[in-house]
């Protein structure tokens, strides 16, 4: 009987030994073993959060062309402080990018630069007209300036790194310089009245509304030599129409040089600045060559006088005056 008793006891203890040891192991209420939680290794360098440098729109040019260009725009980024990948790529997939795009315009080159966030928003942009691809390592460099730093890409031409569209000679507007040649007859009515005629020559800048010139005249009477006219000076005209013959009123100034028969065979003479005024009409304004017949009118700001030096005379003068011009095109 004891000894059954003890056994017992043996078995008891070793069972109670054997739950302490399973409670130890599994601590869980509900007798699970938990697994302990995986760690995520570290992104890699290059990862989905890096700005690439992707390769946009280049149809029509060839694809190791555009290949470099993308490569040498990706290297000014890095070179103005941009943190971008080395590598063009053609897919962006989904991350923050540099887009160079290749753009045909006619004989001429677009290329464009433009930044898109992780999401496709379209931020900064910059783009240069370019004649030829061999360009764009000057112009790589002024675009990455003028996207990293906020830049107009005007401010960052200097005089060695001007590019195809502001190299080009600009254009002008369309006029003729014209040289004339003519004749004139003149009156000066004050006095006993002066006749007489003489020549004169035109320097003249002339655009479809208008023209400017520069001209000398000279004129005299007959073989006493009692009256004379000479002048230089400046005048413009305005044009009444853009046909091959249109009317034409004119205005200027004149240095002249006068002289006439005053009352009882007396002589006056006189110089100074003169205000004109021209009316008349030019013909062949189609053609190099033009023709022109016009009327004008002088109004000397000084009298003529005798040879004491009084002043007796005020000798306003009208002219009627007719001239040939050649010229051609200039711009």
């Amino acid at each position: 009987m004891r000894t059954c008793l003890f056994v017992w006891s043996l078995v008891c203890v070793q069972g109670f030994v054997v739950a302490a040891n399973a409670q130890a192991v599994s601590p869980a209420a509900d007798g699970v073993r938990e697994t302990p939680p995986a760690v995520s290794p570290p992104p890699a360098a290059g990862a989905t959060d890096a700005v690439v440098c992707v390769l946009g729109d280049h149809t029509g040019f060839e694809e190791a062309d555009a290949h470099t260009v993308a490569t040498l725009v990706c290297d000014a980024l890095r070179s103005a402080g941009a943190r971008v990948a080395r590598e063009p790529v053609r897919d962006r997939a989904g991350r923050a990018a540099y887009e160079v795009s290749l753009l045909p315009l006619g004989q001429n080159i677009i290329l464009r630069v433009s930044f898109r966030s992780a999401s496709g928003a379209t931020g900064r942009s910059s783009q240069l007209q370019l004649h030829q691809l061999e360009e764009v390592t000057v112009a790589a460099g002024r675009l990455a300036e003028a996207i990293l730093h906020s830049t107009k890409i005007a401010d960052t031409a200097e005089i060695d790194s001007l590019v195809g569209e502001e190299s080009r000679a600009y254009e002008k507007r369309t006029g003729e310089t014209l040289v004339a040649l003519g004749v004139l007859g003149f009156a000066i009515p004050s006095g006993a009245g002066t006749l007489g005629y003489g020549a004169f020559g035109r320097l003249s800048f002339e655009a479809p509304r208008y023209a400017v010139g520069i001209e000398a005249r000279i004129a005299g009477t007959s073989a006493n030599s009692s009256g004379w006219l000479g002048g230089f000076g400046v005048n413009g005209r305005l044009f009444m129409q853009e046909s091959d013959v249109s009317l034409f009123v004119g205005a200027g100034v004149a240095l002249l040089w006068l002289g006439a028969e005053a009352d009882h065979g007396r002589r006056v003479r006189g110089s100074g600045f003169a205000p004109q005024i021209d009316l008349g009409v030019e013909l062949l304004r189609a053609y190099r060559s033009r023709f022109d017949v016009f009327v004008r009118l002088d109004l000397p700001i000084f009298g003529l006088q005798t040879g004491g030096g009084q002043a007796d005379l005020y000798a306003p003068s009208i002219s009627l005056m007719t001239s040939y011009s050649l010229g051609g095109h200039s711009r």
